[in-house]
């Protein structure tokens, strides 16, 4: 990981910043709220992903935030710099929040939270970078991976809240959607035990998340491998035997750029679930 702690900063720069404020997961309507605002930037990335690069970002002017410092996200490849994509991916973590909050409702033994994720457009485009980007609080912590939006769980043995945060959100969706892909930073303290999440992968059986949404196919991936346990009980969920692994093999996903760690559809143009993807991105899913 780079070192940037003695980097220079940019001069202020003028950015339209954009919060969402509500959203509808089936019909992707949403409100969304426009600022002006200055910020800087650190010159040197402090983490790069295989498709996306993090500066520091502190605000300058016109945007009243609730951190100190933030991380500003780009994605590398020109091809995916685009409205849509960073659209897709805010309201997407806003609608995983609205489920974080239903679940801390229930009063579980640690609470889990998703970061607000802001998208921004540079006035002119970041040296070496393009116009658009992510906005969330830097946090501090060791970051980790426990979850993909596959059958990947990084350790069934401490993932207690994580997968079980997932189980929830498949139960309190009617059976609709699972949020997946749970990576992020662990907080204790006397007074606090808490999760905080942030990138998630939402699968619904109506295909609205992009190409990692991966629809029941994705659903009866992560089911196969989850194992239920003491929170899943203590919530009432069902108790859900691990399921048959779905017909459509692994090859028929790969690498998602739009969302580091994940997968998404690829291969056989026959595919159903390749098939109607397609279509919903065609209809305009994802736009603002």
């Amino acid at each position: 990981m780079p070192d940037d702690t003695s980097s220079p900063w940019t001069d202020p720069l003028p950015v339209t910043w954009y919060c969402i404020e509500d959203s509808d997961p089936y019909t992707y309507g949403s409100i969304v709220v426009k600022h002006s605002a200055k910020v800087r930037l650190c010159e040197q990335h402090f983490n790069e992903g295989s498709f996306r690069k993090a500066y520091r970002m502190e605000i300058i002017d016109g945007f009243d935030g609730t951190f100190d410092l933030y991380a500003c996200k780009f994605y590398k490849e020109s091809k995916f710099q685009t409205k849509s994509i960073y659209f897709q991916d805010a309201k997407m973590q806003f609608e995983a929040n609205k489920f974080a909050d239903m679940y801390n409702h229930k009063k579980p033994p640690k609470t889990v939270h998703f970061l607000p994720l802001w998208v921004v457009q540079f006035e002119t485009p970041v040296t070496g970078e393009g116009t658009w980007a992510h906005v969330e609080g830097f946090v501090n912590g060791t970051y980790v991976k426990w979850t993909n939006n596959m059958d990947y769980i990084r350790d069934i043995e401490v993932t207690n809240t994580p997968t079980a945060f997932s189980h929830f959100t498949y139960e309190a969706s009617d059976h609709k959607m699972l949020v997946c892909d749970i990576q992020g930073v662990y907080r204790e303290s006397d007074t606090c035990h808490e999760y905080i999440y942030t990138d998630p992968q939402i699968h619904c059986v109506d295909l609205h998340w992009g190409t990692g949404d991966l629809s029941i196919t994705g659903i009866q991936m992560f089911f196969s491998v989850h194992q239920c346990n003491a929170i899943c009980k203590g919530l009432g969920l069902s108790n859900r035997e691990p399921m048959v692994r779905p017909l459509y093999a692994p090859t028929t996903f790969r690498m998602d750029p739009t969302n580091e760690g994940s997968v998404f559809l690829q291969g056989d143009p026959s595919s159903p679930l390749l098939r109607r993807n397609q279509q919903q991105q065609q209809q305009g899913h994802g736009k603002e």
